[in-house]
């Protein structure tokens, strides 16, 4: 019985802490600066932040957002292709982060 009892502690544990530990982010491909009503995801457990990308070439900007595997990289990161396309793309810890 207390092998029962123990191993039911545990598993309602672990269920907590995956429950804390789940984040939520804005999730679009190809969207406007500002998200959409209703494109809030609850991220996989795997997740451990939001990003926002953002490519520009020209005049054109492409917005991108969804949940990130990049545990503990807050901050930003821009690079230029060799055709001049800027790519940006930003990590966040918290929930909604990439608004």
């Amino acid at each position: 019985m207390a092998k029962l009892r123990t191993l039911l502690f545990l598993t309602t544990f672990v269920v907590s802490l995956v429950s804390i530990s789940a984040i939520r982010c804005f999730e679009c491909e190809d969207c406007g600066k500002i998200p959409d009503e209703g494109t809030i995801v609850e991220c996989h457990q795997t997740a451990f932040n939001c990003y926002n990308y953002t490519m520009t070439d020209g005049n054109n900007k492409t917005y991108s957002r969804a949940c990130g595997m990049s545990f503990g990289s807050d901050g930003c990161f821009t690079y230029t292709t060799a055709t001049q396309v800027v790519h940006l793309h930003c990590n966040c810890e918290g929930i909604l982060c990439n608004g």
